[in-house]
């Protein structure tokens, strides 16, 4: 899709074509009544220039909310944390 924009950016006619009902491919999200969610993981790191500067030209940047996440694991009624370089 950012192909499609550089490529509209630059004067030449573009048309997007997608199997599903919306663009976006993994990137867009199920809906089931008022719950919306990914359709597969994604994040973004502070440290995906590139993403960022991409949202940014899109007037998106704001929209990004920073959280601390952690990770780790569920096995036989414990949760592992693994977010950390220690606990791996």
């Amino acid at each position: 899709m950012t192909l499609a924009l550089r490529l509209a950016q630059g004067g030449e006619r573009v048309t997007l074509f997608e199997a599903a009902p919306a663009l976006g491919g993994l990137a867009a999200a199920w809906r089931l009544g008022d719950i919306v969610w990914d359709r597969h993981y994604h994040v973004i790191l502070r440290s995906d220039a590139d993403l960022r500067r991409l949202l940014g030209e899109l007037g998106l940047e704001g929209e990004i909310s920073w959280v601390e996440t952690k990770t780790g694991f569920y096995t036989e009624g414990r949760l592992h944390s693994m977010s950390n370089t220690w606990e791996f």
